[in-house]
């Protein structure tokens, strides 16, 4: 038994050895992944609903986008000795100590991306997003850990990143007011029609108190007797009415809508919320957006 035994001893350790040096070859791809000097970074700009990538950015370099947008912003490196060609950077994202009209809405510093929103802004205005790498990266530039990129503010008539036109106030030269343009809308999606001479209050009402106003207007044309009783009477239906609400209000389509709003919005108009409905829409970015306000 002793002559059999005595060579398992060196054979055991030669194994152990063996066993030890794959497993240190196995893990020196993860440890040269995670040392790798960054040399250059990229910001790829996403349409957060889609996934669709929109554009990738040098730093400072600039997009446009409209108030109420939304994008999804990551920080990566191209990588083209490997098969996945991008290398994500984790990042922090900011704007600054001076409050502006940008927003995180959520973010992920490990994954190097953030969901920003664009709110109020004037129109042409320029804004930046900031972005610091994490401190754990290795730079081949220390210069490269802060950077930014450019939003510039959609102008009426413009396009945005993600396509989308800004129609602020493109189509009302036949109002000599603001105010004529938003009365004239609320009627149209509203009541389905133009407006008449007793529309001359609430258009003096808008152009005294601007915005403050809009939701009172909107309220008491959505709760008329013609808006609760009389254009049902003349065969009027909640899908037309709301098509209706969301072309002159908004500006979009049912598709635009998306299923879920639009299912959800035809149910408060057939429970008789109509006004809920409005007064939701004149709150909405996209509203504001719309005409300027």
């Amino acid at each position: 038994m002793t002559k059999l035994t005595k060579p398992i001893a060196p054979l055991a350790a030669a194994a152990a050895v063996l066993l030890i040096g794959t497993a240190l070859f196995a893990a020196q791809p993860l440890a040269a992944q995670t040392t790798d000097t960054v040399r250059s970074v990229r910001i790829a700009i996403v349409d957060p609903s889609s996934g669709d990538e929109l554009a990738v950015l040098d730093p400072d370099q600039e997009i446009t986008l409209a108030p109420g947008e939304q994008v999804l912003v990551r920080t990566f490196e191209p990588v083209t000795t490997r098969r996945a060609d991008r290398r994500p950077l984790a990042a922090t994202f900011g704007f600054g100590p001076t409050p502006t009209a940008l927003e995180v809405v959520n973010n992920s510093p490990e994954r190097g991306e953030a969901l920003i929103r664009l709110n109020d802004a004037t129109p042409g205005q320029r804004l930046h997003i900031g972005y610091k790498l994490a401190d754990r990266l290795k730079l081949a530039n220390s210069g490269m850990q802060l950077g930014r990129i450019l939003v510039r503010v959609a102008a009426p008539g413009s396009t945005s990143v993600t396509g989308a036109s800004s129609s602020a106030w493109t189509n009302t030269n036949q109002f000599s007011r603001p105010a004529d343009a938003v009365v004239a809308a609320l009627y149209r999606g509203i009541l389905l029609r133009e407006p008449d001479s007793g529309a001359a209050g609430a258009i003096d009402d808008l152009a005294r108190h601007g915005y403050d106003a809009v939701r009172r207007v909107a309220a008491n044309i959505a709760n008329s007797e013609e808006s609760r009783t009389r254009m049902y009477d003349n065969g009027v239906s909640n899908v037309r009415r709301l098509e209706a609400l969301y072309g002159h209000l908004l500006g979009w389509s049912r598709a635009d809508a998306g299923r879920e709003r639009w299912e959800s919005d035809l149910a408060e108009i057939d429970r008789g919320n109509i006004a809920g409905v409005v007064d939701a829409i004149v709150r909405s970015q996209q509203f504001r957006s719309r005409f300027g306000i």
